[in-house]
């Protein structure tokens, strides 16, 4: 790992081990005091995380630092508390007003995954990777453990490596096929199996939830109900389709904060003042520029031209808004072939620039 990532994880210190033998434990950031989970990584999908990072997306932890080096990642992600569905179904403490709203927003946070282009597929529903946190006026529920995540790739024959929970994954996770967002679906009725066959003993479990589950794993996933709307649908969840968990506390304060430009997308003060620093000489160097035998708007032009240029070298090295996944090579866990792309990114969008500066320059 490299220095850069070394700084930046030495300002988290470890104040509990959750997960010894998975390498998961809890920290504290130095100045901000916020608390955090800490993950080290050895089977992962680096695209994936890249993503989330970028997307912020509600009933998914914030991704709050994604470093790789050396064939292995550490993620510091937001800490959520709360008792697992497991614990719940361990209890006994599940009514089916529970179930069906878990599986309502469950349903909510898998179609916000799958929505995204291309989808994002899970791969891994279970009840111990699901949180339910205390909330007013309702629980919140949140999806957690993003390591057998992928992108789906439409017409690819089968799964390059095999990855799931023994029980809970689909057959396609086994190579008969490939995953996608059916594969999802046919984890919640492995789910819903598991709730449902856990209810309090007083309480007579509808019979939908049979039908549900029956229709969820079917082998063949084109038998499967075909989106997790249809699903939610029938079970009864028939309001706006959209998340309605809340937002946490992490997730209300950092929205906004993706759009920021490279450097002002951290609270760190001294990080802050830096990139201020950084643009402000950016842009000094850039409008003191003069060119032989220009003058007027034509220099004007040319002083733009060369802010924008040194712009993107800044934007793609930051990842802003997740444009290195333009180009293919930047997702790469290689660092020599991650810095390749990066170049030709950079390469083929100053081309662009320059390209436009001389049919813009024509005019004058």
């Amino acid at each position: 790992m490299n220095l850069e990532n070394q700084l930046a994880l030495s300002y988290y210190q470890e104040i509990a081990v959750l997960n010894e033998e998975h390498h998961i434990s809890v920290v504290q950031h130095r100045e901000t005091k916020k608390i955090y989970v800490k993950k080290l990584l050895t089977v992962y999908n680096g695209e994936v995380y890249r993503r989330l990072q970028q997307l912020n997306l509600e009933g998914v932890p914030r991704i709050r630092e994604f470093l790789e080096g050396e064939g292995q990642a550490v993620l510091i992600e937001e800490y959520i508390s709360g008792d697992t569905l497991q614990e719940k179904i361990d209890a006994c403490r599940l009514t089916e007003k529970d179930i069906r709203r878990y599986t309502g927003e469950l349903c909510r946070i898998l179609n916000s995954l799958h929505q995204q282009e291309p989808p994002m597929i899970h791969r891994d529903i279970k009840p111990s990777n699901i949180i339910i946190t205390p909330e007013d006026p309702e629980d919140r529920v949140v999806l957690i453990d993003f390591n057998a995540a992928k992108s789906y790739t439409p017409g690819k024959a089968e799964d390059t490596m095999l990855i799931g929970t023994k029980g809970f994954a689909a057959p396609e996770q086994y190579g008969f096929g490939s995953s996608s967002p059916l594969t999802d679906i046919y984890g919640m009725g492995v789910l819903i199996r598991e709730l449902t066959g856990r209810i309090r003993v007083y309480e007579k479990v509808p019979e939908i939830y049979e039908k549900v589950i029956q229709r969820c794993t079917q082998m063949n996933p084109e038998d499967r109900y075909q989106s997790v709307q249809e699903l939610a649908s029938t079970l009864g969840n028939t309001k706006d389709f959209t998340y309605s968990g809340g937002k946490s506390q992490e997730q209300k304060e950092t929205q906004w904060r993706k759009y920021c430009p490279p450097g002002f997308r951290t609270p760190v003060l001294w990080k802050n003042f830096l990139a201020f620093a950084g643009y402000f000489v950016l842009l000094s160097v850039s409008m003191g520029i003069t060119v032989e035998k220009t003058y007027g708007a034509a220099l004007w032009i040319n002083r733009i031209c060369f802010l924008l240029c040194a712009l993107v070298l800044v934007f793609v090295g930051g990842n802003y808004l997740g444009i290195q996944r333009l180009m293919p090579l930047c997702g790469s866990k290689k660092r020599s072939v991650h810095y390749l792309g990066m170049f030709l990114l950079d390469t083929c969008l100053i081309f662009l620039l320059l390209l436009l500066l001389e049919m813009v320059l024509r005019y004058f």
